[in-house]
């Protein structure tokens, strides 16, 4: 909206207004839009709701589609499709970004989002560094302009041990969140790492990270393994773009193996999740 509004004010001065556009590559998620007036067990009930989401929300999903063609660099994900966040999991991003420079030689680098919502930190299950910004700053970053903040503390997180039977990722994440509340983690990156992390699936470790605004951290990482790659895949990824997170990953460091003995500014909090416990209801309101 503040862009149509830019380039309506630069055609009135007699400006080329076609010529406002993001510098960076921008997707634009249309979610929880979706009020649920036909319960799951009438038939046809996803249709019929999102008839009526399309109905109410006409003139919005209008102009929202009309922003797809008229920017460049704007990729519009229509409602219907799901959550931002597990659109940006099993989707949108490639991990490793692959452009071509000025040469016309490709160029890799790694994945990186600023996104406007607390719970951008999601994404981070799959080593891709994330956070989440105003919708101001995030404009910003569209233009080019980069997205400041302070040198952040790096909180290095031990996982040892192994989840007892019956102990699901709700439970470790509740446990995870509490102990984390407790150590004091507010504003800072978090790495989580050692014997237990790399058993860790990706679906447990975004439930992870979608907790990052209850324990106050700004991003929480695992870092690229052997989980990632079987995500990718399972997930629809290319062979070709598995091929090359892989190779990155390990040629730069980024794999697993390559952190080991990564140094932190924080002595590594030790998380034992033998000791993570079923957690009732009442219990887990208060624990998150």
């Amino acid at each position: 909206m503040d862009l149509a509004g830019l380039r309506d004010a630069i055609a009135a001065e007699g400006g080329d207004p076609s010529k406002v556009n993001p510098i960076v590559p921008t997707q634009l998620i249309v979610d929880h839009s979706l009020a649920v007036e036909h319960a799951g067990f009438e038939a046809d009930a996803f249709e019929k709701n999102r008839a009526i989401e399309e109905r109410r929300n006409e003139d919005r999903f209008h102009f929202i589609n009309w922003c797809q063609y008229a920017f460049d660099n704007v990729n519009v994900v229509p409602p219907g499709n799901g959550i931002m966040h597990q659109i940006n999991l099993e989707k949108m991003s490639p991990v490793v970004q692959v452009v071509a420079d000025q040469n016309a030689d490709a160029v890799a680098f790694p994945d990186t989002l600023v996104g406007t919502d607390s719970h951008t930190p999601m994404v981070d299950a799959l080593g891709v560094i994330s956070i989440g910004v105003g919708g101001l700053e995030a404009e910003s970053v569209m233009l080019g302009n980069p997205s400041y903040m302070r040198l952040p503390n790096i909180v290095g997180v031990e996982l040892t041990g192994k989840l007892q039977e019956g102990i699901t990722g709700t439970d470790l994440v509740l446990a995870m969140t509490e102990f984390l509340r407790d150590e004091g983690v507010v504003s800072a990156y978090l790495e989580f790492y050692g014997e237990c992390a790399r058993n860790l699936t990706v679906g447990d470790r975004a439930s992870i990270y979608n907790m990052t605004p209850e324990y106050g951290a700004t991003a929480a990482m695992f870092s690229i393994d052997e989980q990632t790659i079987d995500y990718l895949r399972l997930t629809g990824r290319t062979e070709q773009q598995i091929a090359t997170v892989e190779a990155y990953a390990k040629q730069t460091g980024l794999w697993a193996d390559g952190m080991v003995d990564a140094e932190h500014d924080r002595i590594c909090i030790l998380i034992y999740l033998k000791s993570c416990v079923i957690s009732q209801v009442r219990r887990a309101r208060m624990r998150a």
